[in-house]
């Protein structure tokens, strides 16, 4: 999950939270690990959410362009995010990789500044 300065922390929370206990869930059922999260920005380090909470990240290199889910969350930095060409580049990098691209909320908006809305039709609140 590509993290930026500004982001939602519900939307960052909300998703790991169902993602974690699918994770759980499948081990508990001798399936292995479901789901692995990755937390990743493009310098990597300490992120400052909407809220002021810091989150830690890794740096966004080339083994989380080869993630399942690419999970682009929204919040007021989602606005920075969609101007910022290098998050662009590697959203789109990690959504030619990815099975399933998806945002929450503002997050659609980066989604469709890297173009992977063109042609489509997309939903937000």
């Amino acid at each position: 999950m590509p993290l930026y300065p500004g982001v939602m922390l519900l939307d960052v929370a909300g998703p790991a939270q169902v993602f974690e206990t699918a994770a759980a869930a499948a081990a508990e059922r001798g399936e292995g690990r479901a789901y692995r999260l990755a937390f990743v920005s493009l310098a990597g380090g300490p992120i400052a959410t909407d809220t002021g909470l810091i989150l830690h990240s890794e740096v966004w290199g080339p083994e989380q362009a080869k993630a399942d889910t690419l999970l682009v969350p929204g919040g007021s930095g989602a606005w920075q995010a969609a101007e910022d060409a290098l998050m662009l580049a590697r959203v789109r990098r990690a959504a030619s990789a990815a099975r399933r691209t998806v945002a929450v909320c503002l997050g659609a908006f980066v989604l469709a500044a890297a173009g992977l809305l063109d042609g489509r039709r997309a939903v937000t609140h």
